[in-house]
């Protein structure tokens, strides 16, 4: 009868922890505890919840990203219809989380010392004022941003009353979460990443200039940090068609890098450069890596280093003006990719989530080569 019992213990136990949700931060978590939050069960995939329970008289809503993880937790302030037209939903969503944590109190810090620490600033109007928004409110609203250093929300009231917040372009703030836990969202994501499709990728050349080089085509795609860190893509003169051959090796590489188009899903071994100096191993594909910097929002450029006989060496950069990050991948890309067998396998390591302003603008300036004319 005892071991009946643990038994039946024992699978209760597994189906209560089978069913429980998952948080994208230990942020969410913490907020969920401090109000007792209890969710529908199974958590649904980019699911919305209105008014799921409330604090000091306001509704909670909450939101699941697309693997079904609780991604947002607060006060249900902003109209969806505002948020859509700006299309800057972490935005928002940090005000609503942000306001309920100010109120909650998790850190033991009081609303004005958080806002001091978090460099966050009211220079008009107060919190109480923003509380007290619904997104029934009649107002009229501004968010202004200063890329790569801030964004100006502004309200103004149907009594009159004004309210501007200034929130620095920060991600680990936006997010709720310090570096080494960014890290590990990072990779978590990576693992699970699914490979977009060739035109979702080439949209960011879909109104870039062209011109004419040595028997190519050349999009202009810029430059990030130095003049030789660039997004350009190199296409046949004949055919129009992305350069993927070897006797073009270096454009081939580059276009291989900043899209992923090849002749097949190219194979890469990625090592993630953690906080404390931890190094964890990745087998993905080189598609799965861009296709989650872009669902990021972030625009690629690649540099080359040095270009031997049989490998090319250099670094991917994403750039993420809005949130003010870079994710750095040097790479090291044997050219037997490029032959008709494609064999071999891309070595990488990566540095996610840097913030810029650790990032100096000449510090590459001497580690990338000029993009030959001919080889």
């Amino acid at each position: 009868m005892k071991t009946l019992r643990l038994i039946l213990l024992l699978l209760l136990t597994a189906q209560h922890l089978a069913a429980a949700p998952s948080y994208r931060t230990q942020r969410l978590e913490q907020i969920a505890h401090a109000i007792h939050l209890t969710l529908p069960e199974p958590l649904q995939p980019n699911a919305q919840m209105d008014s799921v329970t409330t604090h000091l008289g306001k509704p909670i809503h909450v939101c699941t990203n697309a693997f079904g993880e609780v991604s947002h937790i607060g006060y249900q302030l902003f109209a969806p219809a505002l948020v859509e037209y700006y299309q800057n939903e972490p935005l928002f969503h940090f005000v609503e989380r942000y306001l309920l944590e100010l109120d909650l109190r998790i850190d033991g810090k009081s609303p004005d010392v958080r806002m001091d620490v978090d460099q966050v600033v009211l220079t008009r109007g107060s919190i109480s004022l923003l509380r007290a928004l619904t997104p029934q409110s009649n107002l009229s609203f501004d968010l202004e941003e200063i890329r790569r250093h801030f964004f100006r929300m502004t309200w103004r009231m149907e009594s009159g009353s004004e309210v501007c917040m200034v929130i620095p372009a920060d991600c680990m703030l936006i997010v709720g979460a310090n570096s080494p836990e960014m890290e590990l969202m990072a990779e978590r994501d990576l693992l699970r990443a699914k490979p977009l499709d060739n035109k979702d990728i080439m949209l960011r050349w879909a109104e870039a200039k062209g011109y004419r080089g040595d028997k190519m085509l050349i999009l202009d795609g810029g430059a990030y940090m130095s003049r030789y860190i660039r997004g350009d893509l190199y296409l046949s003169e004949e055919n129009g068609q992305l350069l993927f051959n070897p006797w073009q090796s270096t454009q081939s590489v580059t276009n291989l890098m900043l899209t992923g188009i090849g002749e097949r899903d190219i194979p890469m071994s990625l090592t993630m450069n953690r906080y404390g100096g931890k190094r964890d191993v990745l087998d993905i594909t080189l598609r799965q890596y861009i296709s989650y910097c872009l669902a990021e929002g972030c625009v690629l450029y690649f540099g080359v280093k040095q270009k031997t006989d049989t490998e090319l060496t250099g670094a991917l950069f994403a750039y993420n003006a809005r949130f003010a990050y870079t994710h750095l991948l040097d790479v090291t890309v044997p050219l037997s990719l490029l032959n008709e067998e494609g064999s071999g396998k891309i070595q990488s390591t990566a540095w996610v989530y840097i913030p810029l302003k650790l990032l100096d603008d000449h510090l590459f300036d001497k580690q990338f080569s000029r993009m030959p004319e001919k080889e």
